[in-house]
This record gives structure tokens, sequence and C-alpha cells, in this order.
């Protein structure tokens, strides 16, 4: 308990500029997510709950939550988060197997993803990602150098990730499991792992996707809306993508204006949440979604830089998956919304409406400022070490 209540100050104590910038941006990033949950949500709340403020109120607590969690985190000694992490895995795993298989689960929209306990809504998978990035980069840093066969080591850190991956899958949420998927394929590409040792795995996880894909007939229809827009058996599965297209070619370049979408008001699905980015675009205009894209793009970088001073193996392979993660995440968000991808169903990190989405991604900005205050600090004492050599 005494740790944690110190942790608010550890956290505001002297850190380094890459530690102030990432933290800066990510809040900046939230808070204008929170911005836009507001305008996006104020009318489906006022249809489904007779409060416009609901789905705000929620996120807003999510968000408080989130800042504390971030804070807590990034206090925590990298060696005690990396100890965590098996452990983290397997009970996300535990409240996936509630959601598919208690009566606790929920589906929405056809996914079967979320745990409601007491009135309140969970999606487990969204911490299967932080869980796994971790537990990989453990393993990684544990076994890479060590075990005869890369072949048998890559085999066994996708039947690792391939647990967390089907469970998802068998939730029916394909975006989520595709997102992991390629965090998981992505973090053993960066790990030095030779492509050749990959190609077994890749062969299975490319007919696992060809399967899903051809599991429920919507899957197939929406793939073919997308590549054949406008058509007649199209229009009620690229419904979402052209609304989508509209919202951002209704804003131009300045936008309409905040809260004066006209394309929230039941034209486009999901329009706080998978299709903020639209809403976004409409209200903001091209210079909206152009800072945004610069924000993401910001973070991500500074996720690489503080990867790249680590000189940990584990710190530096969480990290690239942390960053892996986003950028993922990000590109396919986006490219829903500009009809680049079908429809997914990917919410964009930090930004969307989702409270387990919103506070697992600020926990893993909280990693990284963890592993950033550990860089710094070893730095500080190398150069403290040389001072006191010098004075010698």
């Amino acid at each position: 308990m005494k740790r944690i209540v110190r942790a608010p100050r550890a956290f505001l104590s002297v850190r380094s500029s890459k530690f102030i910038w990432l933290l800066s941006l990510t809040s900046l990033t939230v808070i204008l997510g929170l911005v836009m949950v507001l305008s996006s949500s104020t009318v489906w709340s006022l249809i489904t709950n007779d409060n416009a403020f609901t789905i705000f109120l929620k996120q807003a607590g999510s968000l408080a939550l989130g800042f504390g969690l971030m804070a807590i985190v990034a206090t925590r000694p990298t060696a005690w988060i990396f100890k965590m992490a098996p452990s983290a895995y397997v009970g996300a795993l535990i409240l996936q197997a509630l959601v598919l298989w208690s009566p606790l689960g929920v589906s929405i929209g056809g996914n079967r993803n979320w745990l409601r306990i007491f009135g309140i809504t969970v999606q487990p998978s969204e911490f299967i990602k932080l869980a796994l990035i971790l537990l990989v980069s453990k393993l990684i840093a544990e076994t890479v150098h060590q075990i005869d066969s890369l072949q048998h080591f890559t085999t066994r850190l996708f039947i690792v990730g391939g647990v967390g991956v089907g469970m998802v899958f068998w939730g029916h949420d394909l975006g989520t499991a595709i997102v992991i998927g390629l965090i998981l394929i992505g973090m053993l590409f960066l790990s030095g792992v030779p492509f050749t040792n990959l190609r077994i795995p890749l062969a299975v996880a490319g007919v696992g996707v060809a399967i899903a894909l051809t599991i429920g007939s919507s899957r197939m229809a929406r793939i073919t809306a997308w590549l054949n827009p406008g058509t007649d058996d199209s229009s009620p599965f690229d419904w979402q993508s052209q609304h989508g297209i509209w919202a951002l070619a209704a804003g131009g370049f300045n936008g309409v204006g905040l809260g004066a979408s006209k394309l929230k008001w039941s034209w486009v699905p999901e329009a706080d949440n998978d299709y903020i980015f639209a809403i976004i675009g409409e209200e903001w205009g091209w210079i909206g979604t152009l800072v945004i894209i610069i924000l993401f793009v910001l973070i991500i970088n500074f996720i690489r830089m503080i990867a790249t001073e680590s000189n940990n193996l584990t710190s530096h392979m969480a990290a690239l998956g942390i960053m892996l993660w986003i950028s993922v995440q990000t590109f396919l968000n986006i490219g829903v919304v500009i009809s680049f991808f079908p429809v997914l169903g990917v919410p964009l990190p930090l930004i969307s409406s989702g409270g387990s989405s919103l506070i697992s991604s600020m926990m893993a900005i909280g990693v990284i400022l963890a592993i950033d205050r550990e860089n710094h600090d070893k730095e500080l004492g190398r150069i403290h070490n040389n001072l006191f050599k010098a004075k010698r």
C-alpha cells in the first residue's frame, strides 16, 4: 500500500526528455480522444440510454483509471513486470474462457468478446495483447540463445500465442485475433529469428486465416463488397465503408466544426468506436486527421527510441512489441475507415471508446515509461561513476 501511495511522487520525479515527451503525447492523444468520444457518442447515448453523456462518462472513468494504472506500472521495476507476465497471461485467458463458456459472457454485434460482472463490462482480449507481449518478450530473452532448434523455439512461441489468438477468434472477433497474430509474428521477426524458421508457423497461420474467412457468410460478403463496391449484392455489406468515406469527404480541409457532424446521427456505424476516425475527419477535416496521424507517428517513434536504448533484451522486445501493437492497430483502423481494408472491427488505440482498450493501451505506455525510467537511471549511474573516477 505504501508503494502505491508513493507511486505518484515517483512518477513525477526527474525523468528523461523521452519520458516527458511520451507522457505528454499520450496525455494529449487520450484527451483529444475523450473529446471526440463525447462528440461522436451523444446521439447514440441519447437513443439507447436517454442520456447523452452515458458513453462519455464511462470513457472518462476509464481514462482516470487508465492514468492511475499507467502511473503505477511506470514506477514498478521492469523485473517485477516481467515476472508477473505468465500469471497475467493465464489470468487473461481464464477471463476469456469465462467470456466464451459461462453465462457471464456477452455478445455484441455477433462477437462474444465481453464479460459482464456486476454491471461492469470488460473485454479480456485487450489485456491478452499486453500480457502476451510481455510473456513472449520474457521467453525470447530466456531461450532464443539457448535452445538447440530455432524451429522448435519458434513453434513453441506460436503455440503459446496461438492459444490466445484461438480463444479470441472463438468469440468471432477476427479483427482482434488478426492484430494479436501480427504482433506475435512481428516480435519473432524482430527478435532475429531467420525467416526460414517462420515458414511453417506462417503457413499454419495463413491456413487458419483462410478457414476463418470462410466461416460465416458475412465475412466473405464483406470481403466481396470491399472488392466490388457499389454493386447490388455488396450494398448491405459496404454500407459502413461508404458512409465512413462520406464522413471524411464531408469534412473537407477544415471540417464542419466540433460537434457539428451530421453523419454521426446513426449514419456512420460505431461512430464513437471503430469509425471515430471518420467523425474526426468530418468535424476536424483533413487537418484534424493529419494531427491524429502525426501524434501516433511521434508516439511510435519515441517508443522505438526507448526500445533502441534498452540494453535488456526482455525490455527491448517488450517495447518493440508494444510499438507493433499501436502501429498495426492504428494502421488497420484507419485503413478500414478509408476502405483500404475490409471492415474488421478494430478500435483506434487511445482514442476510440471502450474502457478495456483504453486501459490496456495506457498500461502498455506505462510499461514503456518504466523501461525508459530504468534506462535513464542506468545512464545517470554510469555518468556518476565516470565523474567519481575522474575525481579520483
